[in-house]
């Protein structure tokens, strides 16, 4: 499904197939605990669980781009970047990713139970609720979402957001964002 907030598209989506491989291969290959950061790239593993992931990624911010913005992603030379996140007892702060086009976050591990964990959007138009009444301010409010296990989110780069401390055993979600370059430049 694909919430339409501040005319900025979010998907927020299940993709329960092909996620225990996944799973599988971050627990018994990745301390994962100890493997957080940006300052990898997750698809340097060209094992065919990440591979399997990758592809699925493109596959989803393909259609996010030609459904939200009437893109076709294929006439572009595309980089995609994912990394691992805090597993246990953690929050992000408000941030946004920076120099990516379309950002997301898959959900590998998310239990069911988990308390907090939520990832929160704000509005992308800084001050518009400036001025108006409070009959307006579900127009601005901030838009929550609670991932499951399976589930992926999907939004354009620039929308600022967080996460808040989830305090579950164990978590394994892995953000992931696509670089577009065009197609007719040299690298």
């Amino acid at each position: 499904m694909i919430y339409h907030r501040w005319s900025t598209p979010i998907e927020h989506s299940s993709n329960h197939i092909g996620m225990k491989p996944i799973q599988d291969h971050l627990l018994t290959h990745y301390n994962v605990p100890n493997t957080i950061g940006d300052n990898y790239n997750i698809f340097d593993d060209e094992s065919k669980p990440i591979e399997d992931l990758k592809d699925m990624a493109y596959a989803n911010f393909r259609n996010f781009a030609n459904v939200s913005f009437g893109v076709n992603l294929d006439e572009y030379h595309s980089v995609l970047k994912g990394w691992l996140t805090p597993t246990e007892d953690h929050a992000m702060a408000e941030h946004n990713h920076m120099g990516a086009w379309f950002s997301s976050v898959y959900y590998i591990m998310a239990e069911e139970e988990d308390q907090g964990g939520e990832i929160i959007f704000t509005d992308p138009r800084t001050n518009a609720n400036r001025g108006y009444d409070q009959k307006f301010a579900k127009h601005f409010k901030e838009f929550v979402i609670q991932p499951k296990t399976g589930d992926y989110v999907i939004f354009p780069s620039f929308l600022y957001h967080w996460v808040n401390k989830f305090t579950s055993r164990f978590r394994i979600a892995i953000p992931i964002d696509i670089y577009l370059f065009e197609k007719t430049r040299q690298y």
